[in-house]
């Protein structure tokens, strides 16, 4: 059978308020806070120092890095060989960006920081010569390598300006780099541009020599076709030109 369920009457038997304190939402519990603050005050100073050390650690242990930049104008005029155009042609156009393109190449090839390297004596500099010692490289091989991580070549947009960008740990020597990597590739075109005049002047002096053999040649065989048709007079003039002249000697 079901039964009813039973009432239960409530366990408070009166009417006795209970005041909860509660803080407002639209406050802080400042005191609260700075109580919290206060009984944390070691942990949160320790905390800071340590922060400190730290900070000081990485300033002192981790070296620091300079980046040195240069400029370098390449006007890709000085590429072209003089040309028989009465007009010049318009360089704006997209071989010429190619032929700047390649210079950038150029200025990190092994041959302009070979120079530097030399130059500079960076084989003998134990920031970029330090890794030949573990894996028995040489030192300028390894100085090498070193220069060409530490150097970044970029053009500017829409312009012919090339900027070198070197990183060392010494502020002076990333600069002195950087300028001897522009003295570099200066000096590298320098002699390709000098190279290529002594070829060009050497093809011309074989031409020239290949000519004067062909017309000495030609008038050997000029002389002989003289001789062979009795053309040249007693004085050596063709028989027309000595009969003109003796004529005029008579009319005299």
């Amino acid at each position: 059978m079901f039964q009813a369920p039973r009432q239960i009457q409530s366990a408070a038997v009166g009417t006795t308020d209970v005041a909860v304190d509660f803080p407002s939402a639209g406050g802080l519990d400042l005191q609260g806070i700075l109580s919290v603050l206060w009984r944390g005050k070691a942990a949160i100073l320790l905390t800071t120092i340590a922060a400190l050390v730290m900070a000081l650690l990485f300033v002192v242990v981790v070296p620091h890095r300079y980046t040195a930049v240069t400029q370098i104008l390449i006007d890709p005029t000085d590429f072209h060989a003089v040309g028989n155009d009465l007009t010049p042609t318009n360089q704006a156009n997209d071989a010429t960006v190619l032929q700047v393109e390649s210079q950038v190449r150029v200025l990190t090839s092994d041959s302009v920081l070979r120079r530097v390297v030399s130059a500079e004596g960076l084989d003998r500099d134990p920031e970029f010569s330090s890794q030949s010692a573990g894996d028995g490289t040489d030192k300028s091989v390894a100085a090498l390598n070193a220069l060409k991580r530490s150097v970044r070549v970029k053009r500017a947009e829409r312009t012919y300006v090339v900027d070198v960008s070197v990183t060392s740990h010494e502020p002076a020597k990333a600069a002195r780099i950087a300028n001897a990597i522009a003295q570099a590739y200066l000096e590298e075109q320098t002699d390709v541009r000098s190279d290529a005049a002594r070829q060009v002047s050497q093809s011309l002096s074989a031409r020239l020599s290949e000519l004067k053999d062909r017309l000495r040649l030609a008038e050997d065989r000029v002389e002989t076709f003289k001789a062979h048709n009795n053309i040249l007079g007693s004085s050596g003039q063709l028989v027309n030109e000595q009969q003109l002249t003796d004529v005029d000697a008579y009319v005299e």
